[in-house]
């Protein structure tokens, strides 16, 4: 749900509004993230005021073309009601990744990052950091899960499986709703979360390894074992032994508490924290990947073992200048010196320039 939220600060910020989010499933999200606090105060509060409808009754979005986009954004602007909703219609991955993708040609200068499958874009971290901070509570449990793991910020590496994620079809009733049988599924799973951790080691060598799970019992078999990972090495990842299954957010557990959802959010933020991330199918794991900056990552799985190193992580860019300048999305009156050059796509450009320079003055 949080995916899309780049092109939400793009559209809100063309119409103008205030965007706030409207969040109740499981609970509210302020339950969990709050606006960060500064000398200065919230600089983005996205919590919605205690007045706002339940039903709002003018709702924009379900577009699939930039045409029916900058219609939104025109009716919009000419009205006057105090609330309006905006919603993609669909979470599919093609509906999140055509408006992400807009937003990137709309931050990128020359050339943009292309957004596939469930990637977040390279900038979630960023603007994760801005908006979001972890409630207290869970911030007093990541810091003591973080120590007594011995895990230090951008030193170590993270690898997440979805274990009840649906591709077989008996999984696909405990995807959101939980029971997986690890005991069932063990000869199934073992080789998805071996490729896992030795792709987590691959993308960073000799580094501490965190482990996360949809599942406590892969969790638990996982950290209590010696796990090949090439050249005759092996590693032991580290994790929190928990009791229970973590809850998925859409989920239906009418006898739910607030903190029962914590152990999903505090993986979410230690995966965020490390310098790398090995991830399989689904959103969340390439969410910790996208709060990490993508800087490192890996991809596992898709739907079967995929050895590392591989490709999946190359989707290559897209030129921002085919764009008509004259629509509302990319107005030529719009400043153009916040763009920024994506890492991604000028990598080879800078590395070339770099070696050139040094050789012509002998030094950089």
């Amino acid at each position: 749900r949080l995916r899309p939220l780049p092109f939400y600060l793009l559209h809100a910020s063309l119409v103008p509004r205030v965007l706030c989010i409207h969040w109740t499933k499981p609970f509210g999200l302020e339950n969990y993230l709050t606006p960060p606090m500064y000398a200065a105060g919230r600089t983005v509060d996205w919590r919605c005021p205690a007045d706002i409808p339940l039903d709002i009754t003018r709702k924009f979005g379900n577009c699939q073309s930039v045409n029916c986009i900058e219609e939104d954004i025109k009716r919009m602007r000419s009205i006057n009601d105090k609330y309006v909703s905006l919603y993609l219609g669909s979470n599919s991955e093609d509906r999140i990744n055509y408006h992400n993708n807009l937003f990137q040609l709309h931050t990128y200068t020359h050339e943009a990052p292309i957004i596939i499958k469930w990637q977040f874009i390279d900038l979630t971290g960023d603007i994760f950091r801005v908006m979001f901070e972890p409630v207290l509570a869970l911030t007093q449990s990541i810091n003591d899960t973080m120590t007594s793991l011995g895990l230090k910020e951008n030193e170590y590496a993270s690898a997440h499986v979805r274990s009840r994620y649906p591709i077989k079809t008996a999984l696909r009733k405990i995807d959101k709703q939980g029971g997986l049988d690890f005991g069932y599924w063990k000869e199934y799973l073992l080789p998805i979360i071996n490729n896992a951790v030795s792709c987590a080691n691959h993308i960073a060598m000799n580094s501490t390894i965190y482990f996360s799970s949809d599942n406590n019992e892969v969790v638990n078999d996982t950290i209590t074992r010696d796990i090949p990972v090439g050249g005759g090495m092996q590693v032991r990842p580290v994790a929190m032994h928990r009791d229970k299954e973590p809850l998925h957010s859409d989920g239906i557990n009418p006898e739910s508490q607030i903190s029962d959802f914590f152990p999903m959010i505090e993986d979410l933020l230690i995966m965020g924290g490390g310098s790398c991330v090995a991830h399989g199918v689904g959103s969340f794991g390439a969410f910790g990947a996208g709060l990490s900056g993508n800087r490192c990552r890996s991809i596992h799985r898709g739907p079967n073992v995929l050895a590392c190193p591989n490709t999946r992580t190359e989707h290559g860019c897209e030129s921002v200048t085919k764009f008509n300048k004259g629509k509302i999305l990319f107005d030529s009156g719009l400043a153009r010196h916040g763009l920024i050059t994506s890492p991604r796509c000028y990598r080879t450009k800078v590395i070339t320039d770099v070696e050139s320079n040094h050789n012509k003055t002998g030094n950089v």
